[in-house]
């Protein structure tokens, strides 16, 4: 990203759907260096609402 901006990088998915799912992602600033990481599992959703929550939690 340009100089003083920051990029995440997110994916959720689930095992079934509904079924177990899971998300997570990365931050990375301007110089691609990591600045946070973050996991964790979501219960039983769709693999569209563990998409969206794990955007949600990187913004």
């Amino acid at each position: 990203p340009p100089t003083a901006w920051y990029k995440l990088n997110f994916d959720g998915a689930s095992k079934g759907n509904p079924g177990d799912s899971g998300g997570g992602g990365v931050i990375r600033d301007h110089r691609g260096c990591f600045v946070a990481t973050f996991s964790s599992k979501m219960g039983k959703q769709t693999n569209h609402y563990s998409e969206a929550l794990a955007a949600l939690w990187g913004i």
